[in-house]
């Protein structure tokens, strides 16, 4: 009697060990899930930004327009720097962020949200922040998503990166 009791007991402790453990992992995850997401979202968007040799970011902060320069048939930019004449954007719509260029439009990144997690109390913040000057040569951005997750907990991830444009043509700089 004495033998199933105590059995019963270790059991009992060593199943609430285990679920507590699964279900801290559970809230790890998602928040890992979460800051990959806005990583990967960040990525995107700086290797696009990078590339351009001009910008101009919306009075809201919440889309840029940029341009991109002309590639030769040998895969190297076209000397002088030249447009390629491809419109592109990315803009949050809708808690989305999306890429376009010319009419095609795809997103990037899903639960995009628009205040600053990291703030006390939570602020607005702006996704597309220019440099100074007529012509900016960088451009910070700041994506922060949030989700729910295990057990209705939010989950919030952040990424910010200052990008500098390498392909701005010399008449501007």
């Amino acid at each position: 009697m004495l033998a199933s009791s105590l059995t019963v007991i270790v059991l009992t402790g060593s199943l609430s060990v285990y679920l507590y453990s699964v279900s801290g992992w559970l809230l790890g995850q998602g928040q890992i899930d979460r800051d990959s997401k806005a990583e990967g979202a960040m990525r995107l968007v700086t290797a696009e930004l990078r590339e351009a040799m001009w910008t101009s970011v919306a009075a809201n902060g919440r889309r840029i327009d940029y341009r991109k320069p002309l590639l030769g048939s040998n895969g190297q930019y076209a000397m002088p720097v030249t447009w390629d004449g491809v419109s592109r954007s990315i803009e949050l719509s809708s808690g989305r962020l999306l890429f376009r260029a010319g009419s095609s439009e795809r997103a990037i990144c899903d639960d995009v949200i628009t205040t600053d997690p990291l703030s006390s109390p939570a602020q607005d913040y702006r996704l597309f922040t220019p440099s100074a000057g007529a012509q900016p040569r960088s451009v910070t951005v700041m994506i922060a998503t949030r989700s729910t997750g295990y057990r209705g907990k939010v989950a919030v991830g952040r990424a910010r990166e200052l990008v500098y444009m390498r392909n701005i043509p010399e008449l501007v700089r």
